[in-house]
């Protein structure tokens, strides 16, 4: 089944909600150990616990007895007191089009997709969460708590409000950087989200609703869960825990007080808690933000292949008895994998070390690989398992190269023609032409209307069917002039009127 029908059915089904509520977070300049002691100490004594005197033996002294404790529930008290000055509440002020939601909390750009009406430009206030990942101000949160934000109000956990500033987001990923201009804070410990497990307790918290360091607690109820529609490349862990509208960008923790993933998503026909809650896994996170802090941006790998799942008649065709892969379809000519002589009915089960058992978890994986860098695949062939050494590329470079991709222009968009590579990428399936937004400018003329993913069918009323018609309409264009766009995502078709 092909993301493009997945995401149908949740459409008919049922709703899938960002639960972010614009952009929200608590960052506080809590002095490092006062702020952990006040927050514990009474836990601890109560607990017949040693109270340290600095942070770090602190933290290191509840990490070593939350593994000790007899109940869960000292444990799941002992790790509340400990996030609590990490969690920040972040509120959010910014133009977004108009969709005539219920109230504030469901004015989120991901609902858009649900509610194609003709947007008008509005400036609407939003509230989300966040977790302080350093002690000089950076907060992960998600993209959308802080797309297209003009202002960011930050507060910490004991009520002190900082302005925030973005660094970087990946709509990609669903993940985001702001920062704030303090000092002393106390960062979130970060723990391994690949060592998750079905039925592992978890703790969520945010600010549901504006309702401050709201803590719940559940179970993993799954990982790897993809084709959701809310971000491009999923990956996401699902709880129970209970998560509202703006618990988005809020920790989700193990019972060691670690952040194991960053709250993003419902799925829910009413908006609200319906038992399925999704997080992004905090390796995945990490490496988004590593990226972001080292360049501003992300960049993905690319190896060039069209793959798609094994199914158990394929793998007998095969003669296939492994436990997961993905068959290649085709390689694209003079990419990565070319180079890298794999071949259409290789069967890839390994990434980088990283099992691929379908492929989102192979693109997943490929993306989020350092551009550059040699990665081995290990690769079922006619009947035996082979390595081949492969140099990731990179995407962006890659995808322009062979696709005739126009740069940006009046609209502050960039587009291509859709090929194998960007149905892929954006769950189109195999038949679907057209041309492809692939890049939003954050100061474009159509940011919050338009968004890569979406095909442009018309402008101006007249049909866009390739780059060269695109250019052509666009070329007659200039500063001043009123556009009228038609354009398709997820099989629903909206107008936008914009000015240049």
């Amino acid at each position: 089944m092909n993301n493009g029908t997945v995401k149908g059915r949740v459409l008919t089904i049922l709703a899938v909600f960002v639960i972010g509520v614009g952009l929200g977070l608590l960052a506080s300049s809590l002095t490092a150990f006062q702020g952990v002691r006040d927050a514990t100490a009474p836990v601890l004594r109560n607990l017949g616990l040693p109270i340290s005197d600095t942070t770090a033996d602190m933290i290191s002294v509840l990490k070593d007895e939350l593994g000790r404790l007899p109940e869960e529930s000292k444990a799941s008290m002992l790790v509340a007191k400990i996030i609590e000055p990490s969690v920040v509440h972040v509120a959010v002020e910014g133009k977004t089009a108009e969709r005539n939601f219920p109230d504030e909390f469901f004015n989120d750009p991901f609902f858009k997709r649900f509610f194609p009406h003709i947007p008008r430009e509005r400036m609407v206030k939003s509230q989300a969460s966040g977790v302080i990942v350093s002690k000089d101000g950076l907060i992960l949160t998600n993209h959308h708590v802080v797309n297209h934000a003009e202002k960011i109000s930050v507060r910490l956990f004991n009520g002190e409000v900082y302005k925030g500033k973005v660094i970087g987001t990946d709509p990609r990923t669903e993940v985001a950087v702001i920062k704030i201009d303090a000092n002393g804070l106390i960062p979130a410990l970060l723990g391994d989200s690949d060592k998750l497990v079905k039925g592992q307790t978890v703790i969520a918290v945010g600010n549901p609703f504006g309702l401050s360091h709201t803590v719940t607690k559940g179970i993993v109820s799954a990982t790897g869960r993809a084709n959701i529609g809310v971000a491009e490349l999923e990956d996401f862990i699902q709880t129970d825990a209970a998560i509202n509208p703006g618990n988005s960008g809020g920790p989700l923790l193990n019972l060691h007080g670690e952040v194991i993933g960053i709250n993003t998503a419902i799925i829910s026909k009413t908006g609200a808690y319906n038992g399925i809650g999704l997080a992004i896994p905090i390796n995945m996170a990490r490496k988004v933000m590593d990226q972001i802090m080292k360049t501003g941006t992300v960049k993905r790998g690319f190896i060039g292949v069209v793959v798609q799942p094994l199914t158990p008649e394929l793998a007998e065709s095969f003669k296939f008895k492994g436990i997961g892969g993905v068959l290649v379809a085709e390689v694209q000519p003079d990419s990565p994998a070319a180079a890298a002589g794999l071949k259409a009915g290789d069967i890839i089960v390994e990434f980088d070390s990283h099992a691929t058992p379908n492929p989102g978890k192979l693109r997943q994986a490929v993306a989020l690989t350092e551009i550059g860098k040699e990665a081995v695949m290990k690769v079922f062939r006619e009947g035996k398992e082979i390595s081949l050494k492969i140099t990731v590329g990179d995407e962006d470079k890659l995808l322009a190269a062979s696709s005739g991709r126009v740069s940006s222009d009046l609209l502050g968009i960039e587009i291509a023609a859709l090929d194998d590579a960007l149905r892929e990428r954006f769950g189109y399936p195999s038949g679907q032409q057209g041309v492809v937004i692939t890049k939003v400018e954050k100061d474009s003329v159509v940011a919050g209307i338009a968004e890569p993913g979406m095909i442009i069918l018309e402008i101006n009323r007249k049909k866009i069917k390739s780059p060269e018609d695109y250019r052509r309409v666009i070329s007659g264009l200039k500063s001043g002039d009123k556009v009228l766009l038609r354009m398709r995502k997820d099989g629903m078709v909206m107008f936008a009127s914009v000015t240049l």
